[in-house]
């Protein structure tokens, strides 16, 4: 999905082709308001102005929250368009660059009123030269055709129609009229997203397909804007320190002449950014105790076509070599997730084998080496999955119920149990996703309904919750690859989850 504006010219063309009689117009269009009721719409040369800046305010709306731009934009003039011989194929091919550009995937398409008069147009459109029953091939054979392929893709002052200059003088425009209650159309202003820096240690970050965005306590998200993926450029490996200062990734190129990867250490607050060679073969972990890291090094196995994880540890100053105690089951491990207490003295693994669905789940004490506590079919969930005490692991559960099934569940190591968590959405499109740990008895929790988030504390026996922040997300929930938590700074002061 991208995410661009368009010249008003374009939005004057959509405006007047929603009044042609040609065209099927007047179009009339209905959405549903908040409280239920359906509202009906007609387009007339009555409300062409406020259906202009109602198109406006939704492109510059998604433009805005995708980009997390607070830059004012030119205020929409309303007039007739320069040109006025576009046929039915050219409004269309337009209306459907808008509609790309404007609408997010997971759009409200009942609520929002800017894509009911999208989806009333485009209809009236097809209709016109199809007529009131067109077959999905002929709709189809539209955009394939020679009159699609030389219309404009997007129409400006500059664009002229295939049928050439219109003839009368357009309408005269009136002056500059500024937006208020039309500046986003669907419900209140919102603040407007930051971007730039945090003025405080972090207690999550959200990496998305080419922007990281950050929860700055007190003032809400802000797009990290050291971070943003230049042309050119991958970036992936997220991981945020457990201090939430820090953030460490790994950056490719894909450019012809390829310089070579590098391991790169932003500091948040200042910008600061340090690069080293990645290891070869192996995957550094950052972790926030000083001198506590773990290098995983995937070694080859029979003939070169399997391969074993071995964790290698620095705890304090000390290498250790980890392999996993399991029994050979003949297979190679495909993954290991592995995650320090807030200490930096315990260690959880969870290893995995190729062909088995059951992953195996030890804890081990660095200072001696000790496996202290060992669980079948249950592997680590999220990044930060311990509490505060070190007693209690967030995780998966694999199940088999007729089929398998994976619960995210808490292992209460002093009890010797694991339990599913309480939570579960209320209904089909709320999502809950458990983060890590507030202290030693609650979890931190994201709730999402669409694009609107609550951050909470959840105890996973009661259900109890409280919110701390409610802010809508950023990005797509398709660009979105995770959320990031720091510990150290969510436990030590859970207030800086508020905004």
């Amino acid at each position: 999905m991208s995410h661009s504006l368009v010249d008003h010219e374009h939005i004057r063309v959509l405006v007047w082709a929603s009044l042609q009689p040609r065209f099927g117009g007047p179009v009339s269009w209905r959405f549903r308001r908040p409280d239920g009721s359906i509202a009906p719409r007609k387009a007339s040369t009555r409300n062409d102005r406020e259906t202009g800046q109602l198109l406006v305010a939704q492109i510059e709306q998604t433009f805005d929250e995708h980009h997390g731009s607070d830059d004012d934009h030119a205020p929409y003039v309303h007039g007739s368009p320069v040109q006025d011989r576009w046929s039915a194929v050219e409004v269309l091919k337009g209306l459907q660059h808008y509609s790309y550009h404007a609408f997010d995937e997971d759009i409200d398409t009942e609520s929002n009123e800017a894509v009911r008069f999208c989806a009333a147009l485009g209809t009236a459109l097809v209709q016109s030269l199809l007529g009131p029953d067109p077959n999905s091939d002929d709709v189809r054979a539209l955009t394939t055709s020679p009159e699609w392929d030389q219309a404009p893709l997007e129409i400006d002052a500059s664009a002229v129609p295939a049928a050439g200059p219109r003839v009368t003088a357009p309408r005269r425009r009136p002056a500059p009229r500024a937006l208020t209650s039309l500046r986003y159309p669907n419900g209140p202003v919102r603040p407007r997203a930051r971007s730039g820096r945090p003025a405080n240690p972090v207690p999550w970050v959200m990496p998305a397909a080419e922007q990281v965005w950050a929860w700055d306590p007190g003032r809400g998200p802000i797009r990290l804007t050291d971070l943003d993926t230049p042309h050119g450029w991958l970036h992936s490996g997220y991981t945020l320190s457990a201090d939430g200062t820090t953030i460490r990734y790994l950056a490719q190129s894909s450019n012809l002449d390829r310089p070579p990867d590098e391991l790169r250490t932003l500091d948040l607050r200042t910008g600061e950014t340090t690069s080293e060679a990645p290891h070869r073969n192996h995957v550094r972990q950052i972790q926030h105790v000083e001198g506590t890291e773990a290098l995983i090094e995937y070694t080859d196995v029979v003939d070169h076509s399997l391969t074993r994880p071995v964790v290698h540890v620095q705890h304090r100053g000390v290498w250790r070599r980890l392999e996993s105690r399991a029994p050979d089951l003949g297979v190679a491990a495909t993954g290991t997730l592995l995650a320090f207490s807030s200490s930096g003295d315990l260690l959880a693994v969870t290893w995995r084998w190729g062909h088995n669905p059951y992953p195996m789940t030890e804890v081990v004490d660095l200072r001696d080496g000790d496996d202290i506590g060992t669980r079948w079919a249950v592997d680590l969930h999220g990044q930060a999955p311990w509490n505060a005490d070190g007693s209690r692991l967030l995780v998966g559960q694999t199940q088999t119920d007729g089929y398998l099934s994976r619960v995210v569940s808490v292992w209460d190591r002093w009890r010797r149990t694991v339990e599913p968590i309480a939570v579960r959405p209320e209904h089909y499109d709320q999502d809950v996703e458990h983060l890590g740990w507030v202290d030693d008895r609650r979890l931190l929790s994201m709730v999402t309904e669409g694009r609107q988030v609550s951050m909470r504390s959840v105890d996973p026996e009661t259900g109890e919750q409280e919110e701390y922040a409610a802010f809508r997300r950023p990005v797509n929930r398709g660009e979105m690859h995770s959320v990031l938590v720091a510990p150290g700074v969510v436990q030590a002061d859970p207030e800086t989850l508020r905004s």
